[in-house]
């Protein structure tokens, strides 16, 4: 299980409810998390209009992505969704983590 904050840090966790990774590199609130279909890496939307790939495994990050023009609010299989907090309409999409 993963969980996202106000304070910009993403959490890993077991089926315990342990604590495995503490995943701190986004400056801003964490708005979307996505994991792919093996379950072995994260990705992380973020208000600082940025999208991180972690390793699920280990908790380091794999790859940033920090082109995005609008908050990261929202992910799915083939496109992060950036969009203004004063709009409705989606400002626009990146492609990423396709068959994964």
């Amino acid at each position: 299980m993963a969980t996202g904050s106000y304070e910009g840090i993403a959490r890993i966790w077991d089926l315990k409810g342990n604590l495995k990774f503490k995943l701190a590199q986004h400056t801003q609130p964490i708005f979307s998390l996505k994991w792919n279909k093996s379950g072995d890496l994260l990705l992380s939307g973020s208000v600082d209009k940025t999208t991180i790939v972690w390793d699920a495994n280990t908790g380091a990050m794999k790859q940033q992505f920090d082109f995005h023009k609008g908050i990261v609010g929202c992910i799915n299989d083939y496109h992060s969704h950036i969009h203004k907090l004063t709009t409705l309409f989606r400002a626009g999409a990146r492609r990423g983590l396709e068959n994964k």
